[in-house]
């Protein structure tokens, strides 16, 4: 059989055959074994204690530390290991996991999700789960190199990983940046951490915490999976063809799993209620299922057993998830800086540099470290202190030997690193071969000549038949002149592999940089100059407003910015337009110093004189831009500046010469945002400041100029051809990615080019005189070679490139006569007799071969086809190579990485465009060759002519402007500038006839032949400008939106009006009538700007209807309040009164700003626009139509004359009468009012004599004095004066997040608190609230980038998720953002519209889903309003995707949809979307219009911004964008703008390829959410309670504070149902500073607040109140698991200074019944023993009597989120807290702040109090709180103590208690409404109100006292509610009050019910059998309590018992009042009104 195996290979015979055999066995075990290693460690699970909660042990901090000092004592043997499976498979695991886990809760209905508490954690939080193992599987930290444990039992694992495990476990999943620090620290007493080990913790922290909540995920899957079984269950029995359903079904065997789960037998009793099966059922079901070992389960103990389940689950998940949240908002950079031990030793830097480095710069140095401590296994905490000696020590031979950088990465890294060996220290000072140079040009030189040979090879074995036939050339002879004529292309060829080797070979060097973001040092002060030619006014302006962006761009302190002007070349020294350019620039100078004023004036002018230049034979500036760069730093090193020729020096002169740096930039550069203080940054570094050697006159060390990386802009939409494939990467890159230049990173220097920062001393001592006059043009890469230049990728800097290819060749062509310039610095020397040194010769020779390539390839082409017929391919992969080997190592690159990360997705239709466009771009260079190849000739001539034998024109230079303003952009023009291209063709044509070559040859040379004969007109064709962005409308296209838009600006027009202050409405809803909502919001007022300015442009107002509609509205802004410049998210538009709640939203105040913004420059716009536009004619002959199509209007007029003329007729027609009626009423006013505005401009502006095609502006209107003119120009600038300040007065600091670098979402002005979630995502609405912010300065640019970027795959267009997944949230910003044509911002949104169309297809419904009404309805009958999203977009949980169409998305997107835009707007419309204003608010397909017999419902409203949406959109299309020209037209915009650049430079992306949430389509959610209730306001009329209890303790308190706590029947403290008698716990609070005293709650101090408000919830009561500075913000709820209670007081100090404030607590302590307190109050209290355990702050008091309470404790304690300023003190002596002549209301220990006695035992009076004082810092808060309660020993308080000692423990208890409070009442079947009622009832229980009771008559007639109630077996001793019913028709009120009864006894709160049937005897039967049944299944009849439920008939009662039954009674049921006393309420309110 072996052999048969084995075929013929092998044999047992033969001795190799057995010996392979035996090879193959021992590798087979080997791969086994190696399998099992590898995967060993997935069977093994780091669990660090109990799963089950009951065991799980809190752990105090003490414990807590001591068990991290034991872990870190076991991890000190480790070893160190690049790729770590462990983390890697865990990962893949939980991946897999998690995907299941959606899985599985896709497959359920979600009604049982919906049961499921913990289950809904799992899918609202599913994105935030789904990103976190995402980031895990994208940051690589499975190929970090981090240690690895070597003992057992962890042996195998990464340290860090079993420390976050141990974290997670001793914090029980609570963790936060304070318990990490906790034991972090603890930790690293021990052992330090690594640098890559502190990097990641949070990241592994984050997934352990996710590992955690899939192990829990596993049990909510159970619960699931046994609810799933319960309903199907329950179907299946239920559902087998009986016709009468029966219980018996259900009475069978269940599955083992299934039969002792409470969580099986409450979902089954739930569904039998739900099916109303009756309570006598469902008990005998529990019987059944329930009912072994004697036990009797009634539906409640089911219910509450379920509750304690689902309450574990629901804590534990929930704990999980908000830590999980809270690591993924942890400030990394800030954790790594309070915990690395190298962060911490570098800190120490004895010359302070280091802790004022960026971030980078310090990883830089860290960095280093680590790599030592790798390569020789040594400790990084040892070398980092090593360094830090050798720094303290010094060393003279170092520049900086007291920084540690210089032992890090300067010279002194020799000293460190023998130092850390223990080697003989070695000599610094001794110069290092440069090995990688040497090995570079050694590289260079082999590949080379591997090329020549490789062509002299192919050469000598081709013939050259022609030439040697001819006798002209020997073959070897013309195989020289190959090789010569491509030695330039070989070279290049040569360069380019090498530098590719090196590049990949050779470690990027990056230079370490300054911090200077917040500000620049004065000794770092630093000069952006801008040096320029002007030739015009204009330009001058133009330069001015660029120098102006660059300082909106960088504003940080020490920068200023200068323009150093050239005026242009010229015969005479003075030209007329001198004066004219001196005098816009001066004037505009000044106005930048006054629009910008401080101390020392920001820009300064400098302009220089023209001087006679022999050898130009002009005047000209000295030296062009050299000159000016020189002759500023002469006077900038302090040389007289009468030596220079400056004839304006504007700026000061004492600043001039105190700067130390100069910035250079080029006309037509950007500087990105803050990218000047990096640049500063970086030269100021010590280890980069130059260090001269005056001797040599050379840079020693450090850098004289940093180069910074540049990159182009991305093209605009409307650029050519040519700019778009030869433009290069341009853009912003999503990512930080770091550049290589291999000069820098080999020889330590690199090329200058001109942009860049330099050293002004440096520059100058080592340039001073060594450059000739008139021989130099381009100057920069000979200043980087005499000076030293590094280059840095970390700064950037944005250019423009060329829009046409005569402009780039002209600009190549100017540059190559530079290069050729520098050839004699080649073999001469300077001035001062030094030559360039061999790398600075080899730049300048390569910038001259480089210029030789287009002739190389040109004379390649022909010698190959000349000389070498036979191979005449031989051109093709020479001329080609670079562009192949780029191509291939691209795709060498993608393929290596998607190997390594397959889960990565490729982007293929990005990839395979950009290979495209590389392809298209080489072969357009090859056309254009030829005429580079001339160009270059053309200028290496002139240049060779200019240096041997002219000497003159050497400076001869245009700027880029007056080049492309010489071009001849036609195909003339081309043809003129390209016709050299026909010589190489004229050249190719008779050759081919002579070499005889194949089809293939022939066809080759044919092509290129015939291409460079038309290059000229390729070139033409490329350099064209596109079409502008937008799509070809028709003209009915544009009249369908231009009529919409009527329609719309109707609204606004209509709806605005004196009456609501100009402000239009909210909304304006159409349904049984008008509904007007009179209410407005930022974003709308914003809008109504933008739509009256839209209204304008359109053509539907005039100029002066829209300067006074901007006024008026404008007025009303001005009046409405505002906070801190914003405005109020809702104002009442007729009082113009904020309303309530005072708040600010974030994105609202966002876009009012952007609104005012392109509102200003709009405005400003008017001034030069013709006063009457061509559209406002064309909309007046439409209206004009519109009204009477008789009337008639020409199309077009020669003048206005002529034209006022026809209007003034039919003026004189409509004036003063009413329209008849053939014609529209609605527009005949509007004709009117067009025409009598149009007939008084033309009059107004004297227009008659002006034609209509050449309508003056304002501003031409001004300079002729018209008047009206004047006054309108007069209006619009005071109007932008106005918008300016408003502007200006917006702060969004506050709104700013600096911990999170994210905006809040909003600010609650009242409580002074920001709303707890963030803007986190890059695709939001609030993304132009971010931009503005960004580009005012008032949040850092880091923000930009902390911006979430979740991506998402749309027909393979990478697409940002939002949050919603609405068209809103992807497209509103852009209403005024301008998005650049390939950016992530434009992809994202034209994917997402994609997405929305391909989503609505699928659907069968119009796309264009996003926020919007719909057709659902409040109390008040108005739509409501949500947001909707499309799957895939959207990260937020959805239960149901609603399909509500709004057509204002439709407008939005029509910049992407085109005419698939219009035709779905079309569609709506014929659907009847279409009203008296437009398009209505949306189209609702979630259900049918029954009434209009639709499969559709149409939501007929309009909205105020949608309705401005609409109109801005189609303004923008008809307009080319003409709002976002107005909004980038700001300056500060402008600024900010390249951020819009962003692009993705990856071809690989990570993504959610499911998405990122569970989708569920079977059902959605039903949640029952209970109202809060609201108190607003001290001592209400009437008090208002709150119960709580968990079903054993009970808390009742008053809006006021009063109120009761009992356990069982047993009170706490003493309580009266008196709201007079200060009975209740209170807690005090005393402002030490101010001696001010107040209450927690208004009792008992009744100190006015300044505010009050009391919210009752079902779970919990707030008290909120503000005094003076400090607001305080108490909770009371109860343990869902203890007898306790906990009062949390959150004290909040507003004030600019510290508060020390005092609280006290107070209670009187009772511990019996209420009855017996009530019987003998003052014997009562003499049994009270106390006593208080300090080391544990616990207060207790126990009843010493012969009753069963003797065992019980009453506790009190108190804890604090800060360290009390002194000891606890406590008191329990009544009289002594009180004091004589006292009260509650004001305690003499508290008034007086008398110390308590700190004693305990037995008092006469007993009570508990316990004070601590706290110190609260100035705009920070604290948190105090009480617990009080119930416990069976002083253990078990310390318990319970001991397990609220931290702070989230107890807030973990109030979210327990929540859950278990919304399970009973979801199982009670108790609706928001019953359950709101039923609270109200409690308060006229316990404080009787009149309204509430019976008949007023009854009462009175009462003579009867309480022992009459005894024969009805009533005691009087509870309250008593009676209900009265006369028939069986009262049965729904019958089951409420029962239903409330069943509530009270089941929370005890004991209260009789008397039921009074009052009906006559021949009803009573059945009534009676009625009540029976409903009270015989209630669930009352616990074992420990009577039910107090009595049934009265009245034909048994004489009427003093009837009488004596209302006075007793509390509370009185009627057929009229129900439970709801709705008579009451109103009647009530009319009081209080």
């Amino acid at each position: 059989m072996l052999n048969i195996l084995l075929g013929h290979v092998f044999s047992l015979n033969r001795p190799d055959g057995l010996i392979a055999i035996l090879v193959l066995t021992a590798i087979f075990w080997c791969f086994l074994l190696l399998l099992y290693f590898r995967f060993r460690h997935l069977r093994r699970r780091m669990h660090f204690q109990p799963e089950d909660e009951d065991k799980a042990i809190l752990y105090k901090p003490g414990e807590i530390r001591r068990q991290m000092l034991a872990l870190a004592a076991e991890h000190k043997d480790v070893r160190l290991m690049r790729y770590n499976f462990v983390l890697d498979d865990y990962n893949q695991v939980a991946y897999k996991k998690l995907n299941k886990i959606r899985k599985s809760i896709m497959t359920v209905p979600s009604d049982i999700i919906a049961l499921i508490p913990a289950a809904r954690w799992l899918f609202d939080n599913y994105q935030m789960m789904y990103r976190q193992i995402k980031k895990v599987r994208s940051s690589g930290t499975s190929y970090e190199i981090l240690p690895i444990l070597k003992a057992q039992p962890y042996r195998g694992y990464p340290r860090v990983y079993i420390l976050a495990r141990k974290m997670v476990a001793l914090s029980g999943g609570h963790l936060s940046y304070e318990n990490i620090s906790l034991m972090l620290k603890a930790y690293q007493e021990v052992i330090p951490l690594t640098d890559k080990e502190i990097w990641v913790l949070p990241e592994v922290i984050g997934f352990c915490l996710l590992e955690n909540i899939i192990e829990v995920a596993d049990d909510i899957l159970k619960v699931i999976k046994i609810k799933a079984k319960a309903d199907k269950l329950v179907k299946e029995k239920l559902r087998q063809g009986k016709e009468v359903t029966d219980i018996a079904s259900l009475l069978c065997k269940t599955e083992p799993d299934c039969r002792d789960s409470y969580s099986f037998h409450s979902h089954v009793i739930y569904l039998l209620k739900n099916m109303s099966f009756s309570d006598a059922d469902i008990l005998r079901y529990i019987e059944y299922h329930c009912g072994g070992d004697g036990i009797k389960l009634n539906p409640t103990h089911v219910f509450q057993e379920e509750g304690k389940t689902q309450s574990h689950l629901e804590a534990v998940i929930r704990t999980l998830v908000i830590s999980l949240r809270e690591i993924n908002e942890m400030d990394e950079e800030r954790f790594f800086a309070e915990f690395s031990s190298l962060e911490h030793i570098l800190s120490k830097d004895p010359d302070g540099v280091y802790p004022r480095m960026d971030s980078e710069s310090r990883g830089l140095y860290r960095g280093k470290i680590v790599k030592l401590a790798l390569r020789h296994k040594l400790s990084e905490v040892d070398i980092a202190n090593e360094c830090l000696r050798l720094a303290a020590e010094g060393n003279a031979e170092l520049n900086f030997p007291h920084h540690v950088g210089s032992y890090l990465l300067g010279k002194g890294y020799k000293l460190l690193r023998a130092k850390i060996l223990h080697k003989a220290m070695p000599d610094v000072s001794r110069k290092k071969l440069n090995l990688k140079g040497l090995l570079y040009f050694a590289a260079y030189i082999l590949v080379l000549a591997a090329f020549i040979a490789l062509l002299a090879l192919i050469t000598a074995g081709s013939r050259c038949r022609h030439m040697e036939v001819m006798g002209l050339v020997s073959k070897r002879v013309a195989a020289i002149i190959m090789i010569i004529a491509a030695l330039p292309l070989l070279m290049g060829i040569a360069q380019e592999i090498t530098n590719n080797i090196f590049t990949r070979c050779v470690q990027t060097k990056k230079i370490p940089a300054l911090d200077y973001l917040d500000g620049i040092s004065e000794s770092a002060r630093t000069f952006v100059v801008m040096p320029v030619i002007v030739s015009s006014r204009e330009q001058a302006l133009e330069y001015m407003e660029r120098l102006h962006k660059l300082y909106l761009a960088n504003r940080q302190e020490n920068l200023y910015f200068a323009l150093l002007a050239d005026y242009m070349d010229a015969p005479a020294e003075k030209t007329e337009a001198d004066a004219v350019i001196e005098e816009a620039l001066i004037n505009r100078l000044n106005e930048l110093n006054e629009l910008y004023p401080a101390q020392r004036a920001r820009f300064s002018l400098f302009i220089r004189y023209r001087r006679w230049n022999p050898s130009e034979k002009c005047y000209m500036c000295w030296e062009r831009k050299r000159g000016k760069l020189e002759e500023l730093n002469r006077i900038i090193v302090g040389q007289d500046e009468a030596g220079t020729s400056f004839s304006h020096i504007l700026c000061d002169k004492q600043l001039l010469k105190s700067f130390k740096y100069v910035i250079t930039l080029d006309a037509d550069s950007d500087l990105i945002r803050d990218n000047a203080a990096k640049l500063v940054g970086l030269i100021d570094h010590p280890l980069n400041r130059a260090v001269i050697d005056k001797e040599a006159k050379k840079v020693r060390e450090g850098y004289v100029i940093i180069q910074p990386a540049v990159r182009n802009h991305i093209p605009p939409v409307n650029c050519s051809r040519f700019t778009f494939i030869f433009g290069g990467q341009s853009g912003l890159d999503s990512y930080s990615t770091v550049i290589s230049d291999i000069y820098q990173d080999i020889f330590g220097q690199a090329i200058y080019t001109g942009k860049g920062i330099y050293n002004v001393e440096a520059f100058h001592y080592l340039l001073d005189g060594i450059i000739r006059e008139n021989t130099v043009l381009s100057h920069d890469l000979l200043e980087s070679c005499y000076t030293r230049c590094a280059f840095s990728s970390a700064a950037k800097i944005m250019d423009s490139f060329p829009s046409n290819v005569l402009s780039y060749i002209k600009r190549e062509h100017r540059w190559i006569r530079g290069d050729w310039q520098l050839l004699p610095w080649l073999f001469l020397k300077d001035k001062s007799g030094r030559s360039l040194c061999t790398l600075s010769k080899w730049k300048i020779f390569d910038n001259l071969r480089r210029s030789l390539v287009p002739v190389s390839k040109i004379l390649l082409i022909l010698f190959n086809l000349a000389l070498f017929p036979d191979v005449f391919y031989l051109w093709l992969p020479l001329v080609f190579f670079n562009d192949i080997l780029n191509l291939v190592i691209l795709l060498a690159a993608i393929t290596a990485q998607k190997i390594c990360r397959p889960k990565l997705a490729l982007l293929y239709r990005q990839l395979f465009k950009d290979i495209y466009y590389a392809l298209e771009r080489s072969f357009l260079e090859l056309v254009l060759t030829p005429y580079r190849a001339y160009s270059a000739a053309d200028a290496i001539i002139r240049t060779l002519y200019r240096l041997a034998i002219s000497k003159k024109n050497l400076l001869n230079w245009n700027t880029a402007e007056a080049v492309d303003a010489s071009i001849l952009n036609t195909k003339k023009g081309y043809f003129l500038s390209m016709w050299s291209s026909l010589l190489p063709a004229a050249v190719i044509l008779p050759l081919l006839f002579w070499a005889e070559l194949d089809t293939a040859g022939n066809l080759i040379y044919g092509i290129l032949a015939i291409l460079w004969i038309l290059a000229f007109y390729i070139a033409y064709l490329i350099s064209r400008p596109k079409e502008q962005k937008g799509f070809s409308l028709s003209a009915d296209d544009r009249e369908f939106l231009l009529d919409a838009c009527r329609h719309t600006w109707q609204f606004f027009k209509q709806l605005s009006n004196r009456e609501n202050n100009w402000l239009c409405p909210d909304n304006y809803q159409i349904t049984s009538g008008v509904k007007i909502t009179d209410k407005t919001s930022p974003t709308n007022i914003g809008l109504q700007f933008l739509a009256i300015l839209s209204a304008r442009d359109l053509g539907f107002e005039s100029l002066s209807s829209t300067i006074n509609r901007i006024e008026r509205l404008l007025d009303t802004v001005m009046q409405l309040p505002k906070w801190k410049g914003h405005l109020y998210n809702w104002y009442q538009i007729k009082t113009l009164d904020v309303l309530k709640p005072d708040y600010i939203s974030t994105v609202d105040s966002g876009n009012f700003l952007g609104h005012m913004i392109a509102l200003k420059n709009g405005l400003l716009q008017q001034l030069g626009t013709p006063v009457i536009t061509g559209n406002m004619l064309r909309e007046l002959k439409k209206t004009a139509v519109l009204c009477n199509p008789e009337f008639k209007i020409k199309d077009s007029y020669a003048s206005f004359n002529e034209l006022f003329k026809d209007i003034g007729c039919i003026w004189d027609d409509i004036a003063g009468r009413k329209p008849s009626p053939v014609e529209n009423p609605a527009w005949f006013a509007q004709l009117a009012e067009n025409l009598e505005t149009l007939i008084d401009e033309i009059s107004g502006y004297n227009l008659k004599g002006y034609s209509v095609a050449s309508c003056p502006s304002l501003m031409e209107l001004t300079l002729q004095d018209n008047k009206k003119a004047k006054a309108a120009a007069k209006k619009i600038n005071e109007l932008c004066k106005k918008i300016d300040g408003i502007i200006s007065g917006m702060d969004f600091g506050f709104l700013f997040n600096r911990k999170r670098l994210l905006f809040h979402i909003g600010y609650h002005v009242s409580s002074n608190t920001l709303d707890s979630g963030c803007y986190d995502l890059a695709a939001s609405e609030s993304v132009l609230t971010s931009f503005l912010a960004i580009a005012r300065g008032d949040v850092p640019l880091k923000h930009w980038f902390r911006l979430g970027r979740p991506l998402t795959l749309i027909k393979g267009i990478p697409c940002f998720v939002s949050w919603s997944g609405t068209m809103f949230e992807y497209l509103m910003p852009n209403l005024v953002m301008k998005e650049y044509s390939g950016s992530v911002f434009a992809d994202s949104a034209k994917a997402a519209v994609l997405q929305q169309m391909r989503y609505a297809k699928a659907m069968k419904i119009p796309w264009g889903i996003s926020e919007s009404q719909y057709y659902r309805f409040d109390l008040n009958a108005n739509y409501q309003y949500r947001a909707f999203g499309v799957p895939k977009l959207r990260l937020q949980p959805v239960r149901r995707n609603f399909l509500v169409v709004s057509p204002y998305s439709t407008m939005l997107a029509l910049d992407y949809a085109g005419n698939a835009g219009i035709k779905n707007l079309k569609q709506l419309k014929k659907l009847g979307a279409y009203g008296r204003y437009g398009f209505y608010e949306a189209v609702d397909f979630n259900g049918p219009d029954s009434i209009n017999m639709t499969p559709y419902k149409i939501v007929t409203s309009f909205m105020t911004h949608h309705q401005g949406m609409n109109l801005v959109a189609v303004n923008n299309i008809l307009n080319d964008g003409i709002m976002r020209k107005r909004f980038h037209a700001e300056p500060m915009v402008k600024s900010a703008e390249v951020l819009l650049e962003e692009k993705r430079q990856s071809y690989l992306i990570s993504l959610a390829k499911k998405g990122y949430t569970i989708n569920i389509d079977k059902s959605y959610f039903k949640e029952n959410l209970y109202s809060n209730r609201y108190v607003s306001g001290p001592a209400p009329d009437v008090p208002v309670v709150c119960y709580l209890s968990n079903n054993k303790y009970s808390v009742m308190i008053n809006s006021d504070g009063d109120g009761f706590s009992k356990y069982m029947n047993m009170m706490v403290h003493r309580f009266r149902a008196d709201v007079h008698a200060n009975t209740g716990q209170y807690i005090y609070i005393k402002d030490l500073g101010s001696g001010r005293l107040w209450s927690s709650t208004y009792h008992p101090t009744r100190t006015e607040p300044d505010e009050y408000q009391a919210i009752f919830s079902p779970y919990k009561a707030e008290f909120k109140r503000r005094d003076g500075d400090i607001s305080t913000h108490t909770q009371v709820s109860l343990s869902p698991g203890h007898n306790i209670e906990i009062r949390k007081v959150k004290l909040s100090n507003h004030s600019k200074e510290a508060k020390r404030l005092e609280i006290t607590s107070y209670l009187e302590v009772v511990a019996d019944s209420h009855l017996a307190e009530l019987s003998h109050p003052a014997f009562n209290k003499l049994f009270i023993e106390s006593e208080f355990l300090p080391e544990h702050k616990i207060f207790l008091s126990r009843r010493r009597s012969g009753k069963t309470a003797e065992s019980l404790c009453l506790m009190h304690t108190v804890k604090t989120d800060r360290r009390p300023v002194k000891k606890v003190e406590y008191e329990n002596d009544r009289m002594k807290f009180i004091g004589r002549n006292n009260s509650p209301e004001n305690p003499a220990a508290v008034v007086g702040s008398i110390p308590f006695s700190n004693r305990a035992g037995f008092c006469s009076d007993p009570i508990m109090s316990l004070r601590v004082a706290i110190s609260i810092p100035a705009g920070q808060s604290a948190s105090v709180s009480f617990i009080t309660g119930v416990c069976e020993s002083m253990e078990e308080a310390i318990r319970i103590s001991e397990e609220l000692d931290t702070e989230y423990r107890i807030d973990d208890v109030f979210e327990k208690f929540k859950l278990q409070s919304e399970i009973e009442l979801k199982y009670l079947e108790i609706g928001r409404n019953q359950l709101t009622a039923f609270q109200d009832l409690i308060s006229p229980i316990f404080y009787p109100n009149a309204a509430f009771r019976g008949p007023q008559q009854n009462i009175i007639r009462n003579n009867k006292n309480q022992s009459a109630l005894w024969k009805f077996g009533i005691s009087g001793d509870n309250p008593i509610m009676l209900l009265t019913v006369r028939s069986v028709q009262d049965a729904a009120l019958i089951k409420d009050v029962l239903k409330a009864y069943e509530y009270y006894r089941i929370n005890r709160l004991d209260v009789d019910l008397a039921i009074m049937i009052e009906t006559r005897q021949g009803y009573l039967q059945e009534l009676d059998e009625l009540i029976n049944d409903m009270t015989s299944s209630l669930r009352i009849y616990d074992a420990d309590s009577k039910p107090g439920l009595y049934v009265l008939h009245t034909y048994d009662m004489n009427e003093d018992e009837i009488n004596l039954l209302y006075t007793v009674a509390r509370v009185v049921f009627t057929e009229r009042s129900g439970i709801y006393f709705r008579s009451f309420s109103e009647e009530f309110s009319d009081s209080e009104d």
